[in-house]
């Protein structure tokens, strides 16, 4: 099974009504417009943050696999009803799927050190790297998913401790916007196939 977490500050997420299992985890002062329950978070931490409390409060109790999606998500996955029913469609023929699948329409080859859609991340993207992987890299060329949208297998995010992940959320927990968001949209990719 699928479960779909929704990261919502104020977006219209009455589009959720035609997912089979969703849970909204709500930022926003308004509640969501959706026929699945939600959960109110603080403002912090933007749609990354919100991943990580799903992943550590249900850690030991994760679906088969959970699509992590904004409350607006067609911006960065305009094709987003079919890519969920391909990857349905494989699971329901038993055909091998990824443990991460990003959803994005738009992938880039990026360099910690070399930004292609945004120069000035260098130094960001360097520290937090250092902060969620222990080790530090200057030069390291890796795959980013703009948007921070994928599916991914229980066995995929069990492939790290807890403890990793309780480890990110100091870095997106202070601020409404920390720029290490921008640095972890681009990495989750690292996370879940080890690629760091």
């Amino acid at each position: 099974m699928i479960r779909f977490v929704v990261a919502r500050y104020q977006e219209n997420v009455d589009w959720t009504n035609g997912l089979p299992h969703a849970i909204i985890y709500n930022k926003g002062t308004t509640p969501p417009n959706s026929r699945h329950p939600s959960i109110s978070l603080p403002n912090l931490g933007r749609e990354g943050l919100t991943y990580l409390h799903h992943i550590i409060e249900n850690y030991d109790k994760l679906d088969d696999y959970t699509c992590f999606l904004q409350g607006n998500p067609f911006d960065h996955t305009p094709r987003l009803e079919q890519r969920i029913t391909s990857f349905q469609q494989k699971l329901d023929a038993g055909q091998a799927v990824l443990g991460y699948e990003p959803l994005s329409k738009n992938i880039y080859t990026i360099n910690l050190c070399y930004d292609i859609t945004d120069f000035s991340l260098h130094a960001l993207l360097i520290d937090t790297y250092r902060k969620v992987f222990g080790r530090s890299k200057t030069d390291h060329t890796f795959a980013f998913a703009a948007g921070a949208q994928f599916i991914v297998s229980r066995e995929t995010i069990r492939s790290r401790p807890k403890s990793f992940y309780e480890a990110i959320v100091p870095l997106m927990s202070y601020s409404v916007h920390p720029p290490e968001g921008f640095a972890l949209e681009r990495f989750w990719g690292m996370i879940f196939t080890h690629g760091e």
